[in-house]
């Protein structure tokens, strides 16, 4: 499974902060590991970069990446074989 994600705003998130809309959506990964991704310019905007704090507009397009592809690499190297395939299964929640 691709781990990107690509989300079009709708009039209901209209405003929101990007780290913080996407600390919602994003639920396995912590709001601090969105912002340094964001600066790193590894989330996108409209094809561009952007800051934390931008204020979502309806229609924006936001793509994260591969930042929870970070998660899976640490759980490999810091944990068995068995449980490397368990926290497989958990990551594509909701899925």
């Amino acid at each position: 499974m691709d781990n990107n994600s690509k989300f079009i705003i709708d009039y209901n998130d209209e405003g929101k902060r990007l780290d913080a809309y996407l600390s919602e959506m994003l639920v396995d990964i912590s709001r601090s590991k969105i912002q340094s991704a964001i600066k790193k310019g590894e989330i996108l905007v409209n094809s561009k970069t952007a800051k934390p704090s931008y204020q979502l507009r309806e229609n924006d397009i936001v793509e994260s990446g591969n930042i929870g592809m970070e998660k899976i690499f640490l759980i490999l190297m810091e944990n068995s074989v068995e449980e490397f395939y368990i926290g497989l299964i958990e990551i594509p929640r909701g899925f």
